[in-house]
């Protein structure tokens, strides 16, 4: 209504267009379903070698696949100690206080993901590891399995200026299949470990049994017996025996 003369009057274009963008815009952000992110049919692919490979490698396949997956710029994998309150970089093993570990560390103190925009300050920010990218955006969060506690935090979305809660939905439902793949991996490297201890135990019962049959069984002098069980414990050379009177 025109206020001067009191008469109806129409709407000008620009109102008219303008009016069709915003409720284009309410239609899709708030009225739209939008259709959830299904687990990627590739997630297997972090499985691949996990026999022969150790807790560092499939930590990187998984950071690969993560990086692919959301895309973002860089993934890093973390075991927090909830203990000693520490975080620990799988693929260095460096560990980093509540300062030091910047955002990382604050996700490992709760349960819910923490997403920070590009040009938004954290009070957790730390720059030698939250600074690295011109595009600052990260989304961390915690990753448990029984009594294993992971922290996976992506950084640096390309073409945006943050994660979104799709994305936050996407790595929550990924989170059982990343703990199975560094549980399984780290428990076939204890049980490589200690089969590799059981072969050399086997080696010195093997050479002790060895000895003390051609000592008892086979005559064979003491002295050389015992020289050739040290170039087999020691792969040395040389023996000597002293006897010191003290």
């Amino acid at each position: 209504q025109n206020p001067m003369s009191e008469l109806q009057t129409e709407f000008p274009q620009y109102y008219i267009d303008t009016f069709k963008i915003i409720r284009d815009i309410i239609q899709h952000k708030f009225f739209t379903i939008q259709q959830p992110r299904t687990v990627p049919s590739n997630i297997s692919n972090i499985f691949n070698d996990v026999e022969d490979a150790s807790l560092q490698k499939t930590s990187s396949q998984i950071c690969k696949f993560l990086q692919n997956t959301f895309p973002c710029e860089s993934a890093e994998l973390y075991v927090f100690d909830d203990r000693y309150r520490s975080l620990i970089r799988i693929s260095d093993d460096k560990e980093f206080g509540e300062i030091e570990g910047g955002v990382s560390f604050q996700a490992g103190l709760i349960a819910k993901p923490i997403i920070v925009p590009h040009g938004v300050t954290h009070p957790s920010f730390h720059k030698e590891i939250d600074g690295k990218y011109s595009n600052q955006s990260i989304m961390s969060r915690s990753l448990f399995q029984g009594r294993n506690h992971f922290v996976v935090t992506l950084r640096a979305k390309p073409n945006s200026p943050s994660f979104s809660q799709n994305d936050a939905k996407l790595l929550g439902d990924l989170s059982m299949i990343i703990c199975d793949a560094l549980k399984l991996s780290k428990w076939l490297g204890n049980q490589s470990e200690t089969m590799e201890q059981m072969k050399k135990d086997l080696s010195i019962y093997a050479i002790i049994t060895n000895s003390i049959s051609d000592v008892t069984t086979k005559g064979a002098k003491a002295w050389e017996t015992i020289k050739t069980a040290s170039i087999q414990f020691f792969q040395s050379d040389t023996l000597f025996v002293c006897l010191f009177d003290g």
